[in-house]
């Protein structure tokens, strides 16, 4: 995770000569300038940049298996201005997402360019994606990269549990409801009964997570969709 021109600088590692790309699998930059440096001091500057974002757009094939999030502060960044933080692609591989945090979901509010750093809801959107991004059979984060912007995208570009016509109509219900009630038949059990339910609700249940996996699921009901 990189902050303004540590974003950068980690982008340049792999245009060095002896570093080995596969160490890298996840980049999130935080208000970095990735298209052009904000104040040209000198040339050495432009010719960094020139460096870099040449190697990403050249080299492809060979940064393909790297993911990269661009999370741009909005319009309260005076020092970062939001175009500048998309990042640069062909579009061959599409493995990069530039964000800025007021179209990020559960944030939706722009940061200065220091604030962006420990912004609560822009942390906690950063956390959940990382434990997200964890496999729980290794403990280390995916190197699937489908999966990887699938979960990058989820928290960070739409976050829709439902669609959103949908949602208006609708009412969520959670897991554990007044009407529900456990019962330990040899494994958990969870039960629910409702009669004219004026509109569909929905049930999310756990069958992964940090702390315990399980390998079954059952679902009996008379009038569920699933």
């Amino acid at each position: 995770v990189g902050h303004s021109m540590g974003g950068l600088v980690a982008r340049a590692l792999l245009t060095l000569q002896d570093f080995n790309p596969d160490l890298i699998s996840l980049i999130i930059t935080q208000a970095t300038p990735h298209i052009a440096p904000v104040l040209t001091v000198d040339r050495y500057l432009l010719d960094f940049y020139d460096t870099v974002n040449s190697y990403w757009l050249l080299n492809a094939n060979t940064v393909k298996n790297v993911t990269v999030l661009s999370v741009g502060g909005g319009f309260r960044d005076y020092q970062v201005r939001s175009g500048l933080t998309i990042l640069p692609s062909l579009n061959i591989h599409n493995t990069t997402i530039s964000v800025v945090s007021s179209a990020v979901p559960r944030v939706w509010i722009s940061t200065d360019h220091l604030a962006i750093v420990w912004c609560k809801e822009l942390v906690l959107s950063t956390v959940r994606a990382l434990f997200d991004l964890v496999e729980p059979d290794s403990n280390q984060i995916t190197q699937n990269q489908e999966k990887m912007k699938f979960i990058l995208s989820h928290h960070f570009v739409k976050h829709t549990a439902v669609d959103h016509e949908e949602e208006e109509s609708d009412s969520m219900s959670p897991f554990f409801g007044l009407k529900s009630v456990w019962t330990e038949i040899g494994s958990s059990s969870w039960s629910y009964s409702g009669s004219n339910e004026p509109r569909g609700k929905y049930f999310s249940f756990p069958v992964s997570s940090h702390r315990r996996n399980f390998s079954h699921f059952h679902c009996q009901s008379s009038v569920l969709v699933l």
